[in-house]
C-alpha cells in the first residue's frame, strides 16, 4: 500500500530518478493493493520495490493462493426455483438428522432431471451453516461436470475437485484447503474419502 505522494518527498528522492518514476506510477493507481506482478507490468521492478519497501514507502503484505484447475469455473448466477413437494418432503427429514450425532442414511430415488441435485445443494447449505464439510462422491470424475457447475453456483471457491489427473502440487493444495476448513464441499470418487476433513457432516453418493 503507498503513501501519500507529496512533492516535499519527490525532491528529497529527487536523486533517484528510478523510484520517483515508480512513486508516480503507484500514486496514478486506483487500487492500494496490488500484486507484484501487476506492478511489473506497469514497468516497475522488483529491485525498485524492494528499494522502496526498505524507505518505508510502500510495504509488503503475502497472501498465499492454491493451485486449483477449475478455479476458472467461478461462482455463477444462481437460477431462482421453487422445491417440490417431494424434494421439500426429501429435505424435511435430511436436514434434522445434521444435527444429531447418529449416523443416519436416506436413499434419495427420483430419474434424471428430477432435481436431485437441488436437494443436495440444500443439504450441502445446511450442513456448511452448521461449520460442516460434504463430501460428493459420483461413481467416475468424468461425470463431475454439471454437478462442479451446480455447486459452483452456490459455493464458489469452497468447491474443490479430487480426482486422478491432478498434479502432486494441485492434490497437496487441495489437501491443505479441506484440512484447514476452507473448502466446504468435496467431489470425487473413491479416493475422495481418504481426504483429511476437520469435520465432515453428509456424504451424498450420486
Amino acid at each position: 500500500m503507498t503513501i501519500p505522494i507529496s512533492e516535499t518527498l519527490l525532491q528529497t528522492m529527487k536523486r533517484k530518478k528510478k523510484q520517483v518514476e515508480a512513486l508516480q506510477i503507484l500514486g496514478k493507481q486506483p487500487e492500494q493493493k496490488m500484486a507484484v506482478k501487476d506492478l511489473q507490468n506497469l514497468g516497475i521492478n522488483k529491485d525498485i520495490l524492494n528499494k522502496l519497501a526498505e524507505s518505508k514507502l510502500l510495504e509488503y503484505s503475502f497472501k498465499q493462493v492454491f493451485r486449483d484447475s477449475y478455479r476458472q469455473w467461478q461462482e455463477g448466477e444462481r437460477a431462482s426455483f421453487t422445491l417440490t413437494d417431494e424434494q421439500q418432503q426429501a429435505l424435511a427429514k435430511i436436514k434434522p438428522a445434521l444435527t444429531t450425532s447418529q449416523e443416519m442414511r436416506f436413499l434419495l430415488h427420483g430419474v434424471t432431471g428430477s432435481g436431485k441435485t437441488l436437494v443436495y445443494i440444500e443439504a450441502a447449505k445446511t450442513a456448511e451453516k452448521m461449520g460442516k464439510q460434504v463430501l460428493l462422491m459420483v461413481p467416475e470424475i468424468v461425470l463431475t461436470g454439471q454437478l462442479v457447475t451446480s455447486f459452483k453456483k452456490y459455493f464458489g471457491d469452497r468447491v474443490v475437485v479430487i480426482h486422478s489427473k491432478l498434479t502432486i502440487n494441485e492434490r497437496s493444495d487441495t489437501f491443505e484447503r479441506i484440512r484447514s476448513g476452507e473448502a466446504h464441499v468435496v467431489i470425487g470418487a473413491r479416493s475422495a474419502l481418504f481426504s483429511p476433513f476437520i469435520d465432515l457432516g453428509l456424504i451424498i453418493i450420486d
